[in-house]
């Protein structure tokens, strides 16, 4: 098995998290000249499931931490964790996301059931848009936004309203037929 590498989490100099998720206090010289050899910090779940620690006094979320260190960076909101594990906080298994990335991630692996979740009356699933024998899956207002078509009047052929929106003939598809 490959020896873990252990970098320095930036903003936490007294701190390393390693590619493989574990956390512990830098070796470093106490105020007495004695050199304190790294301790491996204990790791507990928070409320949501996930691995943090304690940095200087603050909360630290593992992923993230493995993720600011190895990934560097990102513009992106959220850390995915991969195979949905979320103890799991290995540098191969975590990658930034956005939001809506990661909330697909957790319908598409099993994490969140649709239908069954608490925002389950909001969660409308797919739509296709079928033009010529060309197909659009979409799920969301930002898919309908990019692909430029105008979410209420999407709504409105959901409902009969109308029969198409910019030559597509809009459709619900239920998560079975995926």
């Amino acid at each position: 098995m490959p020896e873990e590498i252990w970098k320095v989490v930036p903003g936490h100099e007294r701190y390393e998290v390693s590619d493989a998720g574990n956390v512990r206090s830098a070796g470093r010289y106490d105020h007495l000249g004695k050199w304190r050899e790294p301790r491996l910090m204990t790791k507990r779940r928070d409320k949501d499931g996930y691995l943090s620690v304690i940095l200087a006094g603050k909360d630290m979320r593992v992923h993230r931490a493995v993720a600011l260190t190895f990934l560097g960076p990102s513009l992106l909101p959220h850390v995915n964790h991969r195979n949905g594990i979320k103890s799991d906080n290995s540098l191969a298994n975590l990658e930034w996301c956005s939001i809506s990335d990661n909330v697909r991630h957790a319908i598409d692996t099993g994490l969140i059931v649709y239908g069954k979740d608490l925002n389950a009356r909001r969660s409308k699933g797919w739509i296709q848009a079928e033009k010529s024998g060309f197909g659009l899956m979409l799920r969301g207002r930002q898919d309908l936004i990019a692909a430029g078509m105008n979410p209420s009047t999407v709504t409105s052929c959901l409902k009969g309203r109308r029969n198409t929106h910019r030559g597509f003939t809009i459709t619900r598809v239920s998560p079975q037929n995926l």
